[in-house]
């Protein structure tokens, strides 16, 4: 946690974060050409 001052805004303080980019892998995508749903049955 970061905390400024109104002095320290003004002055140009700027909110250090770690990078946005990269924190997921992409997930590979399946063959849906035979897939079938199932039945819930109650």
């Amino acid at each position: 946690m970061q905390i400024f001052t109104i002095a320290e805004l003004l002055k140009g303080a700027e909110v250090k974060m770690p990078p946005t980019q990269g924190t997921f892998k992409q997930a590979q995508r399946t063959d849906q050409s035979n897939a079938s749903q199932g039945v819930l049955e109650m």
